[in-house]
């Protein structure tokens, strides 16, 4: 394990930790006899005396670091698939309506499937059976179709 100390740099290139138990010379008071003076002192992480980790923090770091990338991970995609949603809708040019000419054995229903860009077909089929009047098709009736 590591902690924040502060740090004080000596003019013979040491280093001295700024408290005691955390590993450095102030802990065996090495520095306690004013051997080389102090350049400047900085905030840095330093070794823990007695450092290890029990089992019970090591699990429960697991724990939350896999609470926390699950918790990404799902933000993700659900960000991902609502923008697979939304691009085709902002980014879909007009369409253009084109006619067609029922033939014998034709449905509503399929010229809406055929027609219909893998999206839902029922609202086209709404709009072709009111162009027909909500009557039955018949071979070579026009339809516009969008």
């Amino acid at each position: 394990m590591v902690a924040l100390a502060w740090v004080e740099e000596l003019g013979d290139g040491d280093e001295w930790w700024g408290g005691a138990g955390y590993g450095g010379p102030a802990a065996d008071g090495a520095a306690a006899d004013g051997a080389g003076e102090a350049q400047g002192r900085a905030l840095r992480l330093v070794p823990r005396a007695g450092g290890r980790v029990s089992a019970r923090q090591a699990r429960t770091f697991l724990w939350r670091r896999t609470l926390v990338v699950g918790a990404l991970a799902l933000v993700a995609a659900l960000a991902w698939g609502a923008t697979a949603r939304l691009v085709p809708a902002a980014g879909a040019a007009p369409s253009a309506t084109h006619t067609y000419v029922a033939r014998p054995g034709d449905t509503i229903w399929a010229i809406a499937v055929r027609f219909s860009t893998g999206g839902d077909p029922w609202p086209l089929v709404d709009r072709l059976e009111a162009q027909i009047g909500g009557g039955t098709l018949q071979p070579g009736q026009v339809l516009t179709v969008p």
